[in-house]
């Protein structure tokens, strides 16, 4: 839409131009004939209107700044309006235009089967909203709001194919308030947890990005949470046990080492390989602490197995909690080995064991086995799951097999490292995938842990704690 002020400030609308979008600028730059009205001459200012409806009663231009609800990003539709004064003898020529809103971006994953379609919305239950409700008007010549609406925002219904993730985006024009405390709404359910309000308001011109998800089962959402894994699982450097704290090279995969075996809550490494190798800690209260190789009798190494505690479950957080991780259990090579590494200083930075949870981003039920997804979300698997020989005993083996885990913005690779027995025996490297969490399952010898292979996943299975597994660590 074009409107022409003359210099005595009246408004004239001009015709609805027809546009021609230059070629090799991804759209983002059009041309069109600039017609002046009857009665119109230069010198003039021309406005340009794109994507909203306006109108003019002759003194302003209302541009209508009602919010729309989330649609798919490319059948949204964003308001554009420019300006450009034009003097007496001279074309037009650009109009450079700019935002008049923001863009609230939603990416929202479906970790079923079958499709997920709800109407889609942001809610909230105390403060103020942080945009112009619908009925809202935007003055382009007082560069201000003149009318301020009162009407609801027109929330659509979306629909996400099973096991994929969509990017819907819905804009607004922000009114200067702080974002409260939001929850998300789809249907008839409602987000098991909330996004925090924000320190600011909204800026026009720029996209906020939310990640949530629908759960396997279609009983839960929520927004997602990623976490920030190590970039590989614990290994042996030559004098220490540690991990990647970030991806080094994904493209030679340094991310997918074996990585060494861990008894549920043992800080003793042991070998992943023929060659039978243990590393364990010599902890020094107060001072620095080392580590020495050895052979120790996996049967002989000390964990956690004869722990009872009622109330277990995928997000317990045994492991993690100050109890485990005492000078007295680091004397005696037993805790949370993440957090025993950060206090150490073999790793940058604050890190725990994950919880059963973790590794749950889908809500599945615990010891249930799925397939795995075609579509990353949450998990695929890659690789032959080839049965690998000759592993490292330090645990630097590169496992071509294994799954990644999607969350939100967060991806993760995990080698099929095999495994040890409860009596150590070296089981299935690079047919079976398994590590452990930091939570307990209620009796005994029970905990929780992550295990594949090639026909599908258990996010969260219990199993004997004398049984080797890696370990992936979580940032704090």
């Amino acid at each position: 839409l074009l409107f022409f002020q003359k210099p005595d400030g009246s408004v004239v609308a001009g015709d609805e131009p027809t546009i021609t979008i230059v070629p090799d600028t991804d759209s983002k730059k059009a041309t069109f004939d600039v017609i002046l009205p009857a009665g119109v001459t230069a010198p003039c200012t021309v406005y340009l209107v794109h994507g909203a409806t306006a109108a003019t009663d002759g003194s302003k231009i209302e541009v209508d700044v009602s919010p729309v609800g989330f649609k798919k990003l490319d059948e949204l539709v964003t308001p554009l309006t420019g300006k450009v004064e034009v003097v007496s003898g001279s074309s037009v020529g650009a109009i450079p235009l700019h935002h008049l809103g923001a863009l609230q971006c939603l990416t929202l994953v479906n970790y079923w089967e079958n499709a997920f379609t709800a109407t889609l919305e942001l809610s909230y239950t105390a403060g103020d909203e942080w945009f112009y409700k619908a009925g809202s008007k935007y003055d382009l010549i007082s560069e201000s709001v003149t009318n301020i609406g009162s009407g609801t925002t027109p929330w659509q219904e979306v629909s996400v194919p099973a096991t994929q993730a969509v990017l819907f985006a819905q804009w607004v024009m922000p009114n200067g308030n702080i974002p409260p405390v939001i929850g998300l709404k789809a249907g008839s359910l409602v987000s098991s947890n909330q996004k925090s309000a924000r320190s600011a308001g909204l800026e026009r011109g720029r996209a906020y990005h939310l990640y949530g998800s629908a759960n396997y089962y279609h009983t839960g959402l929520k927004f997602a949470e990623p976490l920030v894994w190590a970039g590989s699982n614990i290994y042996w450097d030559g004098t220490q046990l540690t991990f990647d704290e970030t991806v080094v090279d994904a493209g030679a995969g340094s991310d997918l080492k074996q990585g060494v075996f861990f008894k549920w809550g043992s800080l003793v490494g042991v070998s992943p390989s023929l060659s039978y190798v243990t590393y364990t800690p010599i902890y020094v209260m107060g001072g620095a602490s080392s580590w020495i190789s050895g052979t120790t009798p996996y049967n002989s190494i000390l964990d956690f197995y004869g722990a009872n505690i009622s109330g277990g479950g995928q997000t317990n957080t045994y492991l993690n909690d100050t109890q485990q991780n005492t000078d007295f259990m680091y004397l005696t090579s037993r805790g949370d080995i993440c957090k025993y590494l950060s206090k150490t200083g073999a790793v940058e930075g604050n890190w725990r064991m994950p919880t059963g949870a973790d590794f749950n981003a889908a809500g599945i039920a615990e010891h249930a086995m799925v397939g795995w997804s075609t579509n990353s979300f949450p998990w695929s698997r890659f690789g032959t799951f080839a049965t690998v020989s000759g592993a490292e005993a330090d645990g630097t083996t590169l496992v071509g097999s294994g799954g990644t885990y999607t969350v939100g913005h967060a991806v993760s690779r995990f080698p099929a490292s095999g495994y040890r027995d409860h009596n150590g025996m070296l089981l299935s490297i690079g047919t079976y995938g398994n590590n452990w969490s930091s939570s307990i399952f209620t009796g005994t010898d029970m905990a929780f842990h992550m295990v594949f292979v090639f026909s599908g996943f258990y996010p969260v299975y219990y199993f004997n704690r004398r049984y080797g597994f890696p370990v992936r660590c979580v940032r704090e």
